[in-house]
């Protein structure tokens, strides 16, 4: 082999890093999630730590049922599918951290009914975990959007 057979033309070079990048950038836009997805998972898991707060065990099984439902349909809906779960130990402490912070909520309405009898402890403590579930599902929106905006994938 000769040097003249082992040229790589720059102006090829950056023509395909751009076509690359505007695939990330395709893949990346059909696997953000709508609006309605954030809303839905922020209120079915807001829901479910309300009625797990108050004990209505029959409600958490139909709002398991409805979060399966919400997901599957998203699933359905796809064009890509990006990697499921966290990637890295900082994405699997904080679904832990968000896990704990759920079951706090849970146990902190129940002890709050119990001493103080406040019954809107299991409502309040709802809304808490559905209002934090909504923010996050804005941040990743807004993280998706600033990587498909750069075109980068990582």
């Amino acid at each position: 082999m000769t040097d003249s057979e082992n040229k790589i033309d720059v102006d090829e070079t950056r023509e395909v890093l751009a076509s690359v990048e505007k695939a990330e950038s395709y893949g990346l836009s059909h696997t953000l999630p709508p609006r309605w997805f954030g809303v839905a998972i922020a209120l079915i898991n807001g829901g479910l730590v309300a009625v797990a707060a108050a004990g209505k065990t029959t409600l958490v099984a139909l709002l398991i049922a409805a979060l399966a439902g919400v997901i599957a349909s998203r699933q359905r809906n796809m064009k890509a599918y990006p990697t499921q779960g966290p990637k890295n130990a900082v994405g699997v402490l904080a679904a832990i951290g968000l896990i704990a912070f759920g079951i706090a909520l849970i146990f902190g309405a129940k002890l709050l009914v119990e001493i103080y009898a406040f019954t809107f402890a299991p409502l309040a403590s709802g809304a808490v975990m559905a209002t934090v579930i909504y923010l996050l599902s804005i941040s990743e929106r807004r993280e998706y959007l600033r990587k498909i905006k750069t075109g980068s994938a990582e």
